[in-house]
């Protein structure tokens, strides 16, 4: 079976949350992974969360996604993969939360 490709780091941004966005966002703008794959994320500590990609690629978990204790503060590094259908996980990108 075939890996799917990694995530396309450059199109993925994390940050630790402000007054406006109501807390942690990591998201993927479109083409960031493959449509519908299914994506996730792991913290510093192996939390992980995962969620199925929009079609063109994009995602986006926030608060509400993420599971409690999940560590997504500036400069944490969040881990992310992504799992095409009728493939292996890809292997893990690292991002620095902003």
């Amino acid at each position: 079976m075939e890996q799917s490709p990694k995530p396309i780091e450059s199109k993925i941004f994390a940050e630790q949350g402000t007054i406006s966005t109501g807390g942690p966002v990591i998201q993927g703008k479109a083409g960031a992974v493959k449509g519908e794959a299914r994506v996730t994320v792991e913290d510093k500590n192996g939390k992980q969360d995962e969620k199925t990609a929009a079609i063109d690629g994009s995602f986006r978990f926030t608060d509400i996604d993420l599971q409690e204790g999940f560590s997504c503060r500036r400069n944490d590094k969040i881990n992310i993969s992504q799992k095409v259908s009728g493939s292996i996980e890809s292997d893990q990108i690292s991002i620095t939360v902003d």
